[in-house]
């Protein structure tokens, strides 16, 4: 069991990411991302938690917050239901190949606190990115040790908009700091949220942040296998190369250096689709392919598998609202008969009745014809006998 009561300066601090296995995807469009980015901050806000660095990736994210304990597990719990509710809608759902999963573990001392920051601000990088991580837009950014005056007048402040626009643009109940700025997509600016301050007071200098940057390689594997407690360890380039070939052999019945790029991107989508890793340049050199290629169409196939699992998600809901219909009408049929045989038992009720009681007229009336012709006998037999 992790233990929360830790005494440390950073006891305050935890790793909260997703578990990237559980989807096909999480972010596909760059609208999904600013989604994410705006969802970070205002749920970080409402739950009193500072984030410290953030990477949004396509199939995960990962995190390091500061707070109380109670205040970013409500943040995890907060982001669980958030991003549920984001995979229920317009037939997401069928992104998920399990049931989302958020973890979320203790830092315990500066030098791990250190580490696992650089993790996630290199995070990028392990999923194919080119350029440094700062330059990543989906993160904090270049917002570490800059002249941070020149950015408090990028964009534009939050106050400039209504507040029913704040709160259908940002998705949030209550308005956020009017000091707080967004750019022109929407997204409000990681440095308006992110902790900085924090950040440059535990690094101390930018000579130790740039430090920490180029982490030894063990520092990674050692992350990396703690992580694979959490179900998200990948592979090695080495063993992504192993697998590689082993998968080309079984599929295509020979090795990778004999197969045609058709055959090599079917291995590379087999080898992203079972996420054996994250890093499209890792199965890039795994596969001999062009990373650019390997992205292009990586990219492709994980919005066509997306779209076809949401596809056959609407196809399973239409289906049952057409069961649903088709025993409502059933239930509609059978209520109709009901109702039929009940008029039918009330008409033939009726019907015995009305023929009871002509019955009875029609006898009363014979009586009161028997009558008048007796009337009639007795007047004529009278008349008779007073001729005689």
């Amino acid at each position: 069991m992790e233990d929360f009561n830790k005494p440390s300066s950073v006891s305050d601090c935890f790793h909260i990411y997703s578990n990237g296995k559980k989807v096909i995807t999480l972010f596909p469009e760059r609208e999904d991302c600013i989604f994410m980015m705006n969802m970070l901050a205002v749920t970080s806000y409402y739950c009193n938690v500072r984030i410290l660095v953030m990477q949004i990736m396509e199939t995960h994210f990962h995190i390091i917050a500061s707070g109380s304990v109670d205040g970013c597990y409500r943040f995890k719990g907060d982001l669980l239901m958030k991003i549920s509710k984001y995979l229920n809608r317009d037939g997401r759902k069928a992104y998920s190949v399990a049931k989302f999963q958020i973890s979320m573990d203790p830092i315990n001392d500066v030098t791990e606190l250190k580490n696992k920051f650089m993790y996630v601000y290199r995070n990028g990088l392990s999923a194919g990115f080119h350029y440094v991580p700062w330059h990543y837009e989906w993160g904090p950014g270049d917002i570490y040790f800059v002249n941070h005056a020149e950015l408090e007048k990028a964009g534009t402040p939050l106050r400039a908009l209504p507040n029913t626009e704040q709160r259908r643009i940002f998705h949030s109940n209550k308005l956020m700091p009017q000091d707080w700025r967004f750019n022109d997509e929407g997204m409000i600016m990681p440095h308006s949220y992110v902790d900085w301050r924090r950040v440059e007071k535990e690094f101390f200098s930018p000579k130790t942040f740039v430090a920490f940057l180029y982490q030894k390689k063990d520092i990674l594997v050692n992350l990396n296998t703690e992580l694979a407690r959490k179900q998200i360890h990948e592979l090695s380039e080495r063993e992504v190369k192993m697998l590689a070939k082993e998968y080309c052999i079984n599929m295509f019945c020979h090795g990778l250096k004999e197969a045609s790029i058709k055959e090599r991107l079917e291995v590379a989508k087999r080898l992203w689709l079972e996420r054996r890793t994250y890093s499209k340049s890792v199965i890039a050199r795994a596969t001999l392919l062009k990373h650019e290629v390997v992205n292009a169409i990586l990219a492709l196939f994980s919005r066509i598998a997306g779209q076809r699992q949401a596809g056959a998600y609407r196809q399973a809901e239409a289906s049952r609202w057409r069961m649903h219909r088709s025993a409502e009408a059933s239930w509609d049929l059978q209520a109709g008969r009901g109702k039929q045989m009940a008029n039918a038992t009330l008409g033939r009720g009726k019907l015995g009745l009305t023929g009871r009681q002509g019955q009875a007229d029609g006898e009363c009336n014979a009586r009161q014809r028997q009558a008048g012709a007796y009337r009639q006998a007795e007047a004529s037999r009278g008349l008779q006998l007073g001729r005689w």
